[in-house]
C-alpha cells in the first residue's frame, strides 16, 4: 500500500506542475509528433504507389518485351516481332477471329501542375486499335475516343485533375506535333489514369520510328499464360521476354517503393535523433532551473 501511495503522490505532483512546464512539454510532444507524421506520410505514399501500380495489372494479360529489358522504356520490338506475337497460342480472339493485343510505345511530355505550376514529366502512350478489348476497364467519361492518323489524345482523369491544359479542346504543344485533347478516360484508378493515350501508328509517324516498345496481350485465361510464354520462347526468330502484367507492374513499383522507404527511414531516423536530443535538452534545462 505504501508503494501505491508513493506512486500516487509522485503522479499527482507531476500533474500539478504541468502548468509550470507546459511549454517545454509541448516542445517535446510536437517534435515527436513531427517525426511520426513524416514517417507515416512517406510510408503511406509508398503503399499508395504499390497499390496503384498493382491495380494496373491483370493475371489474364501479358506483356512482351525485348529480351533483357527490365521496362518498356528500355525495350524495342520491330514490326516482324510484333506480328509474330499475333500467331502465338494462348491469345484470346474476338468475334472476328482476330487476336486481342495492343502493340504500344511511349514518349515523355512536359506539363505544368495546377498546384504550383511546376514542370513534371507525363507519359504519352501509343496504343493499338484493339486497346478497348485489351483493356475493357478503359471507359471514356467525357468527349470521345481519339481517331487514328490524327494527332488526337485522350487523357486520364487523374492527369487532367493534376495538370494544366488537359481539358477537352486544349492543345498540347510538343516536339514535331500539336496534340488535341478529345476525351477523358478512367481505368478503375490504376496508374494509366495519370497518362495520356494516343494512336501508336500516329505517335510512331510523328517520332519517325518504326518499332514498338511492348505488346500487351489478352490471354484466353489466367492459366493460358504459360502456354503463351512457351509458344513465344520456343520461336527461334524471337528474342523476347514474357511477363504477366500484374507481375510487371509489381516489379516496376518495387524499386520506387524501396527508394521511398529508405528515404523515409533515413529522414525519420535523423528527425528522431534530433527529437531525442531536443527532449533531453529540454528535460535537463527544466531540472537545472528547479
Amino acid at each position: 500500500m505504501k508503494l501505491f501511495r508513493q506512486i500516487g503522490a509522485v503522479t499527482a505532483m507531476n500533474f500539478r506542475s504541468l502548468p509550470q512546464r507546459a511549454s517545454t512539454s509541448a516542445v517535446i510532444v510536437i517534435g515527436i509528433a513531427g517525426v511520426v507524421a513524416v514517417l507515416v506520410s512517406v510510408l503511406a505514399m509508398s503503399t499508395g504507389l504499390i497499390r496503384t501500380m498493382e491495380n494496373a495489372g491483370r493475371d489474364d494479360r501479358a506483356i512482351v518485351l525485348r529480351n533483357g529489358s527490365i521496362a518498356e522504356t528500355s525495350s524495342a520490338l520491330d514490326r516482324n516481332s510484333a506480328r509474330a506475337v499475333e500467331d502465338a497460342t494462348g491469345i484470346k480472339h474476338n468475334a472476328q477471329g482476330e487476336p486481342i493485343l495492343s502493340a504500344e510505345g511511349m514518349r515523355i511530355l512536359s506539363l505544368r501542375t495546377k498546384k504550383d505550376d511546376s514542370e513534371i514529366n507525363v507519359v504519352q502512350r501509343g496504343v493499338g486499335p484493339k486497346v478497348n478489348e485489351v483493356r475493357p476497364e478503359l471507359r471514356i467519361i467525357e468527349g470521345r475516343m481519339f481517331k487514328p492518323a490524327v494527332t488526337e489524345v485522350i487523357v486520364g482523369k487523374q492527369a487532367r485533375a493534376q495538370f494544366k491544359g488537359l481539358n477537352i479542346g486544349d492543345v498540347i504543344h510538343a516536339r514535331n506535333a500539336n496534340w488535341t485533347v478529345v476525351g477523358v478516360f478512367e481505368t478503375n484508378g490504376d496508374t494509366h489514369e495519370s497518362t495520356i493515350f494516343t494512336d501508336i501508328e500516329t505517335l510512331n509517324s510523328v517520332d519517325k520510328r518504326g518499332a514498338y516498345q511492348s505488346v500487351t496481350v489478352l490471354l484466353e485465361s489466367k492459366a493460358a499464360f504459360q502456354t503463351f510464354k512457351d509458344s513465344l520462347l520456343s520461336n527461334p526468330t524471337l528474342a523476347v521476354d514474357v511477363i504477366r502484367e500484374r507481375d510487371y507492374y509489381r516489379q516496376q513499383s518495387k524499386t520506387m517503393s524501396t527508394i521511398i522507404s529508405v528515404i523515409a527511414y533515413v529522414v525519420g531516423g535523423i528527425m528522431a535523433v534530433g527529437a531525442i536530443f531536443a527532449a533531453l535538452n529540454t528535460m535537463y534545462s527544466a531540472v537545472s532551473t528547479r
